[in-house]
C-alpha cells in the first residue's frame, strides 16, 4: 500500500526523548521519523495538543529539539494487549529550533545509507 505522505519516514528506530507536555517532562522513544514529524511511543498519550520534543541524534549528530503538534494518538485498551500495536502519538513538527533542521536531514541521509547497506 502506498503511503500518501509529503516527506518518507524512516524507520523502524529506537531514540529516546524527552517530552514536555504542559510542564511535565516524560519519556517516550521515537519509532519513526521523517521531516515534517514522527511517532512517539509513550504510555499514557494526550490526546491532542502540542509538545516539546528533545532527543540526542545516533552517530553523535547532535541534540534534535522541536515543538510538535499531535496530530493522532493511540491508547492500548489494556496494558497487556499484544496485538494492540504501541501507544503513542504521531507528531508533526510545528518549528524545529535553530541547528535542529540541518541534524534532522543528516540524519535521515544516515539512516537510509545504512538500511541501504542491510536490505
Amino acid at each position: 500500500m502506498k503511503e500518501n505522505r509529503k516527506t518518507p519516514r524512516v524507520g523502524p528506530l529506537v531514540i529516546k526523548a524527552q517530552v514536555d507536555i504542559d510542564g511535565k517532562t516524560r519519556e517516550a522513544f521515537l519509532t519513526n521519523l521523517s521531516r515534517s514529524g514522527g511517532f512517539l511511543a509513550m504510555d499514557d498519550p494526550p490526546r491532542g495538543g502540542t509538545l516539546d520534543v528533545w532527543a540526542l541524534l545516533p552517530w553523535r549528530l547532535g541534540e534534535l529539539r522541536c515543538h510538535a503538534r499531535v496530530v493522532w494518538h493511540h491508547q492500548l485498551e489494556t496494558p497487556d494487549d499484544a496485538n494492540a500495536g504501541i501507544a503513542g502519538v504521531g507528531i508533526k513538527f510545528i518549528e524545529l529550533e535553530q541547528g535542529s533542521a540541518e541534524l534532522l536531514d543528516r540524519y535521515l541521509v544516515r539512516f537510509a545509507a545504512f538500511a541501504a547497506q542491510i536490505e
